[in-house]
């Protein structure tokens, strides 16, 4: 019995590229999939483009339809070439536009009929993605990344005998800690076999400790937090050393990662202390239960007036005098007011339920909610589809300001928002346990908010 007993026929248009593709990362929309696509190989893409023009598409896509829409899961980056030789103004370069141009112009390809196997189950779909391109005994018909095939299995619990979704587990941590890192571990240069490795030894000798992790859950606890921080810390060293080449799988020279090496590197730190360890854990639910009686004395602080002013005439849940992020984001009554006369109720409600909702105890629904505002809010201002979030604040920030410091820090603000916004999005069990740092985002950008609302209401 065939996986996939429906193969339809499908325009160009009508296929949507993955957003939250493994192999290529998560991307804002289409256009980015497809600049995603085509940097990872450029000389692959062209090639691939002539190739489709002439000969077409070779085997089927697979295609999960998600509440009528058709989303390609396997089969993406020919479906990105597709997209540019249907619409060469879809080309990331000027060289591959015009390429694309010539190439349609003779090619006998079918653009609105598009043949796909497809199925409503994504598991099922997910199941032949993995035996194709992430499982250890696979076909392997298009080779993922180390890192590509590890976060396919850890989002998806799937734990082959061959590896440790212990050191997964660990770099996915680190990268919600260091969005910057993202690129690095995407590249070429990083090296998941070694990190997996080290790791491994790390764990082995207590140099990292194993209570971080949930064996039932394959993901890392909440506490003990200084066993966690610990784990993180060394973590950032042993990637800032894979980055700087002093650990490879190059046989050549001194750096290649066996026992020897890997034992040489680790007698840099020290054994963890765990005797801390059970104390805090024990103390966690005391201290969620004060947590949680603190946000409560918050929320009931919120009321002293409608335009989110105390009694002192700052904005409620200001940061506190310990320096900590507030448990929620203090209400402007600038941007409020902004709101309002820009007329658009949902942008108002976003904005009024961002500045309600504790930042500890809802952080995953705030992240998502922040990137829908910043979303919401740009849309207004004329986003176009084809465009990147980021992108799209990143050109009205050079537009708009000139000092070098500023322009930087709201581009870091926004870059923050929107990528940890798109990664719990997109990820299966991305979550966030703590979106406090939102508060200060929101601080920051609080001038662009300001300057990108009037922008939008002079348009409308």
């Amino acid at each position: 019995m065939m996986r996939f007993a429906n193969i339809d026929s499908f325009g160009v248009d009508e296929l949507l590229l993955d957003e939250g593709n493994y192999r290529f990362r998560k991307a804002p929309d289409q256009q980015a999939c497809i600049e995603k696509i085509y940097r990872s190989n450029p000389a692959y893409f062209s090639n691939l483009m002539t190739s489709i023009a002439e000969d077409d598409l070779g085997e089927l896509l697979l295609v999960w339809m998600d509440d009528g829409e058709a989303i390609v899961l396997d089969g993406n980056r020919r479906s990105a070439v597709i997209k540019v030789l249907w619409n060469p103004d879809l080309a990331p370069t000027a060289s591959l536009k015009k390429k694309a141009e010539l190439l349609a112009a003779k090619t006998q390809f079918d653009f609105d009929n598009i043949q796909a196997q497809v199925s409503e189950s994504k598991e099922k779909i997910y199941k032949t993605v993995y035996e194709r391109h992430a499982s250890s005994n696979g076909s392997r018909r298009i080779s993922w990344s180390a890192i590509a095939a590890a976060r396919f299995r850890y989002d998806w619990k799937i734990a082959d005998n061959n590896q440790y979704w212990h050191a997964t587990a660990l770099i996915f941590e680190l990268e919600s800690n260091s969005p910057e890192i993202s690129e690095f571990i995407d590249s070429k240069d990083y090296s998941h076999e070694v990190f997996t490795r080290v790791v491994r030894a790390a764990l082995s000798r207590g140099i990292i400790s194993k209570n971080i992790f949930s064996e039932k859950d394959m993901r890392i606890k909440k506490r003990p937090k200084k066993l966690i921080d610990d784990a993180i810390d060394k973590a950032q060293i042993l990637l800032t050393s894979i980055k700087n080449k002093e650990l490879s799988l190059s046989r050549k020279g001194s750096t290649y990662a066996d026992a020897d090496k890997i034992e040489e590197y680790l007698s840099q730190f020290n054994v963890v202390e765990e005797k801390d360890a059970k104390k805090e854990g024990a103390s966690s639910e005391q201290s969620n239960t004060q947590n949680t009686q603190e946000d409560s004395k918050n929320n009931n602080n919120t009321d002293n007036s409608e335009s989110g002013s105390n009694q002192n005439g700052n904005t409620n849940d200001e940061q506190s005098s310990n320096g900590n992020p507030p448990p929620k984001i203090p209400m402007s009554v600038n941007i409020t007011s902004a709101v309002n006369l820009l007329g658009s109720d949902k942008l108002d409600q976003l904005y009024s339920s961002l500045c309600t909702i504790s930042l500890r105890k809802h952080a995953t629904l705030m992240m998502v909610g922040a990137w829908t505002f910043l979303e919401a809010l740009a849309t207004l201002a004329g986003k176009g589809a084809n465009t990147g979030l980021e992108s799209f604040y990143n050109t009205k920030i050079n537009e708009w300001y000139k000092d070098k410091g500023e322009k930087a820090e709201f581009k870091s603000s926004v870059k923050y928002i929107v990528d940890e916004g798109n990664v719990i999005k997109h990820g299966q069990i991305a979550h966030s346990f703590d979106a406090r740092h939102l508060a200060v985002h929101f601080q920051i950008i609080e001038p662009l908010l300001l300057k990108t609302i009037k922008f939008a209401a002079n348009k409308s």
